[in-house]
């Protein structure tokens, strides 16, 4: 990590653990949608098709890691160590590198949902809001296994947790014997002040509503030094969205 993303995020971090206490996460709403903020230089909101990082919200003593990666669960720990991707075959798996906490992984966008329509009532419609449905997607092609690194949810009965994976319609062999759950992603509001703090939430379709409604992205510890990013009611992953 640069030393003045550095700094910027070490001064962050420490307003937000002074008040940290008096933050709690706020339900599922339909409350009207509010500019999503950005740390960084270029402009206090994230944008759509901007390049950003997502960190986690604040470093306790345990620290909360790093940013985003992909990996191939059942890899060894020594194949994360410093790296944007495990070493192996084709890691489709969204993972937050929990071993290197100065890790920035890999930079993402933000852009409207093929699943829905995406409206505000904005004059500027470049802007990223809460509550609003959006499609996730890994700028950087790491791997050349897969067509798409747009982020999909994947059920699979050998794990417990709905996950969060990368592909398209040209990448369903990787995901023989799974189910791709379809829906859009929103950014939702977890805190009443400034501090530019978030959950992400996955609403599925009507279609996949075995899921049972929107559900909050959590994190789930594998035998890696990271944790795959999970559908949850409960412990969402707190972030922030770092401008590259």
């Amino acid at each position: 990590m640069n030393p003045s993303l550095l700094i910027t995020l070490s001064s962050y971090f420490f307003l937000l653990c002074v008040t940290l206490s008096t933050k709690l996460p706020l339900a599922f709403s339909d409350d009207q949608p509010l500019p999503v903020g950005a740390i960084g230089g270029g402009g206090p909101y994230v944008r759509i098709s901007e390049a950003f990082y997502i960190f986690p919200d604040y470093p306790p003593e345990d620290s909360q890691g790093g940013g985003l990666i992909l990996g191939q669960i059942g890899q060894t720990s020594q194949t994360m160590k410093n790296s944007t991707t495990t070493k192996c075959s084709c890691p489709l798996t969204v993972l937050q590198n929990h071993y290197d906490a100065e890790l920035n992984g890999l930079p993402l966008h933000f852009t409207a949902s093929s699943q829905h329509h995406y409206s505000t009532n904005s004059t500027d419609d470049n802007i990223v809001y809460t509550n609003t449905s959006l499609d996730i997607t890994f700028i950087h092609k790491p791997i050349n296994c897969a067509k798409s690194f747009k982020w999909i949810v994947v059920v699979d009965h050998d794990f417990p947790y709905p996950y969060i994976g990368v592909g398209g319609d040209h990448d369903k062999d990787y995901y023989s014997g799974k189910k791709i759950v379809n829906g859009a992603f929103h950014i939702q509001n977890l805190s009443n002040d400034n501090y530019r703090e978030y959950s992400l939430v996955f609403c599925p379709t009507s279609s996949s509503s075995s899921l049972g409604g929107c559900k909050y992205i959590g994190r789930y510890k594998n035998d890696l030094d990271a944790k795959r990013l999970i559908l949850t009611d409960k412990d969402p992953f707190q972030v922030v969205f770092f401008r590259v």
